[in-house]
């Protein structure tokens, strides 16, 4: 039997720029987006008729305030 054999092309996998070394700062940016985007999702529950206009933005505006000061 033959193995199956593979080769990989490109060139190594290196970082990208920008970003952190802080692992502190990284988990406060993944916190804060996970608010964020609960709050995209409520706004999206008004506009699915899922919840009132006023609930949904009260609801949604709570949420992306906690992410700021997260």
């Amino acid at each position: 039997m033959q193995a199956l054999q593979i080769t990989l092309t490109g060139g190594p996998l290196t970082r990208r720029e920008g970003g952190t070394q802080n692992l502190e700062a990284y988990q406060l940016y993944l916190r804060a987006l996970a608010w964020t985007a609960q709050a995209a999702n409520t706004i999206d529950l008004a506009w699915a008729r899922a919840l009132p206009w006023d609930e949904a933005f009260e609801r949604g505006r709570q949420l992306a305030q906690h992410a700021a000061v997260v």
